[in-house]
């Protein structure tokens, strides 16, 4: 079972997956000033995503970051089941994990995405 797919494509199974609900507050959002906090929320649980790849190959690296580049990217991710949202992701960071004699690179991949 794919935990999140990014459109058609299906990455390699994540080694850290985790789901996050935030809410959004307007800019009118903050402290008074008697010291009490005025919130205006303009949206409840929208998803926030953390992925994590270990040891993927360079040629994956490049595929995930291509399925992720769009502004918008359409994501389904498991919840207990599988759910879609258009997500945007966050910078992607790559760790060099091990280089083959012969050059071969594995990485560790980190980036997360948020829902619209």
């Amino acid at each position: 079972m794919n935990l999140v797919n990014f459109g058609s494509y299906s990455p390699p199974a994540p080694t850290s997956y985790e789901l996050e609900f935030i809410d959004m507050d307007s800019a009118d959002t903050g402290r008074g000033e008697d010291g009490y906090l005025i919130s205006e929320r303009v949206r409840a649980d929208a998803a926030k995503l953390y992925l994590e790849f270990t040891n993927i190959t360079v040629e994956d690296t490049k595929t995930i970051r291509s399925a992720t580049s769009p502004n918008e990217v359409s994501v389904k991710y498991f919840d207990g089941t599988m759910e879609h949202a258009i997500m945007k992701r966050s910078n992607r960071k790559l760790k060099l994990k091990h280089l083959d004699a012969d050059g071969t690179a594995y990485f560790n991949m980190s980036f997360n995405m948020t829902e619209f």
